[in-house]
């Protein structure tokens, strides 16, 4: 999607790696609770995981971030730091309550493979590669979408179909095992104005 959106800007992040594009508050709220859970489903505690999340989200550079127009002074940028952490603290405290539970084979699995047709090479990550439910000889894989609001499209967005095609094709080859399904868990980070999650 990023490709097609701006191929330039694509090279120069996911080729060259450089990261000079601010990114937004909900952008680091999502790799801080990525963060957590990459670490809790590698065996830490709840309230370790999510303390490795909040300390990654407090090294996260002022300039990395894109806080808009309204956030110009320090006082506003220290405000919104403060909401971006309690959200940060809401989101993953929702998620751990009840976190699904997977027999876990691999945590930010990254892949990139030779597809046989295809001129170039795939890349990608899962979030996590567990044992699939539905054929212990197969495999899931499991991603986690933190969100202001639940996808309408749910399982036919674009986005999720062309990312289960990549992570497809790098857990087939890294593991040499079947791919059965492609697991997406949206996380809201608020409540709903009502007060329900």
């Amino acid at each position: 999607m990023s490709f097609l959106r701006n191929p330039l800007a694509w090279y120069k992040r996911y080729v060259e790696l450089v990261y000079d594009t601010p990114t937004s508050p909900a952008g680091v709220i999502g790799r801080a609770c990525h963060k957590a859970l990459e670490h809790y489903y590698s065996g830490l505690p709840k309230e370790a995981a999510q303390e490795l999340g909040l300390e990654y989200m407090r090294t996260v550079a002022d300039f990395e971030i894109n806080f808009g127009k309204g956030a110009t002074t320090k006082t506003a940028r220290r405000k919104k730091r403060e909401a971006m952490e309690r959200e940060y603290l809401q989101a993953t405290a929702f998620f751990l309550e009840r976190p699904p539970r997977y027999k876990v084979l691999a945590v930010e699995h990254k892949a990139t493979v030779e597809v046989s047709g295809l001129p170039l090479p795939i890349k990608a990550v899962s979030d996590l590669v567990v044992q699939s439910a539905v054929d212990p000889k197969g495999l899931d894989v499991v991603d986690y979408k933190f969100v202001a609001a639940f996808s309408p499209q749910k399982g036919d967005k674009s986005l999720f179909v062309m990312q289960a095609i990549f992570n497809y094709y790098t857990v087939k080859k890294s593991f040499n095992k079947p791919v059965r399904r492609f697991i997406v868990h949206e996380v809201k980070i608020t409540r709903n104005q009502d007060g329900r999650v």
